[in-house]
């Protein structure tokens, strides 16, 4: 009895024990194992966001990435705020110039407007949410950490179907300009092309709530987008995994079936200007410049995804992981404002400083 009750209050002081330890950094060792007798099946189960304070328990708890200290917190979290507030700048200035000139076809115009919007809310949720989760707490509430990612996967989301839809755009003035100069320019077309980009975007981020752990959160560990944790008992384990991984698809599909639509388009131009070079008209040479423009994004967009999502998983520091993943989208994001102000005269002289004379106020005034 007493070997018994030994046993009892030894076994209870280890469980007792184990109920602080870090869980995301937790494992059973052949010690702990020892104290249980051979009829114990021992089986790892985490909970999401109940232990040691609020924090969310990520699908990855099984990952061996080397654990970060707190300068490459501060670190990450200044080049975040500063890579967000540089894209906010470059999307402002080319949203304010869409809106002040014409140099862009209508629909043209109106996708990039869309897309520097989301990419704004992209930057303002990693200014605001993101960067302070990484610098300063490392607890947050669960709920909090899905709405604003949620928000973010939204915003992202859009951004990549607004890629594809550019570079059909292209596609469509290069191969039948005649069509899409008499058709493409109707505001109920372009109405029905925004709303089909929201309802798209909307079905990508809502697979996140097909199962009762998958909710996108924001790690601070691995300073990325992942799923609240399940447990190994659960049989929506793999399920919640298989859901990330075909948002993940989605995402990769839109940006490389873009780049392949900007090739064909490429074929196009090349052989047209090859065949007619004394006769190539100015709108032309217009389309040329744009299609140059969504060509680069898509190689920026492309090689982002495959450093995202094929690289990134390959380094056993989360900050090595850092620049290969959150920091190449941010990266995106500002060169998704600054390349059509860079390719566009027009852009790049609105914001010169002109003279006025009486003839230059003149001709505005009856032009």
């Amino acid at each position: 009895m007493a070997s018994v009750m030994m046993y009892n209050s030894t076994l209870s002081s280890v469980l007792n024990d184990s109920l602080f330890v870090d869980v995301e950094n937790f494992t059973l060792t052949e010690n702990f194992t020892s104290f249980l007798p051979p009829r114990f099946s021992v089986k790892p189960r985490i909970l999401p966001g109940i232990v040691r304070g609020n924090h969310s328990v990520e699908l990855d708890h099984t990952d061996q990435l080397r654990a970060t200290n707190d300068t490459e917190h501060y670190i990450v979290g200044f080049v975040m705020i500063i890579m967000a507030m540089l894209g906010i700048v470059a999307n402002g200035i080319l949203i304010h110039s869409v809106l002040r000139t014409s140099v862009f076809g209508r629909f043209y115009g109106r996708l990039l407007l869309h897309r520097s919007m989301a990419e704004v809310v992209s930057c303002l949720i990693i200014a605001t949410f993101f960067t302070p989760y990484v610098m300063i707490s490392s607890s947050i509430s669960d709920s909090l950490n899905i709405a604003f990612t949620t928000m973010f996967a939204f915003s992202l989301s859009t951004t990549y179907l607004i890629h594809f839809l550019v570079a059909v755009n292209r596609f469509c003035a290069v191969y039948f300009p005649i069509y899409y100069n008499r058709s493409s320019q109707a505001l109920w077309k372009q109405a029905a092309g925004h709303l089909l980009v929201a309802v798209l975007a909307g079905i990508v981020t809502s697979l996140s709530f097909f199962f009762k752990c998958s909710q996108f959160v924001f790690s601070r560990r691995r300073y990325d987008i992942l799923a609240l944790g399940c447990d190994y008992s659960d049989h929506e384990f793999s399920e919640t995994k298989r859901m990330i991984t075909i948002v993940v698809i989605i995402w990769g599909s839109c940006a490389f079936a873009a780049l392949s639509v900007d090739l064909l388009t490429l074929g196009r131009v090349i052989l047209y200007t090859t065949i007619m070079k004394s006769t190539v008209s100015l709108s032309y040479r217009q389309n040329l410049r744009f299609f140059l423009q969504s060509f680069s994004l898509n190689i920026v967009i492309c090689s982002g995804v495959v450093t995202t999502h094929v690289l990134s998983d390959h380094f056993d520091s989360s900050f090595t992981r850092f620049w290969f993943s959150l920091f190449h989208v941010m990266l995106g994001f500002i060169l998704n404002g600054v390349i059509p102000v860079l390719f566009n005269s027009a852009l790049r002289d609105m914001w010169r400083r002109r003279n006025a004379t009486i003839v230059s106020v003149a001709s505005k005034m009856y032009s």
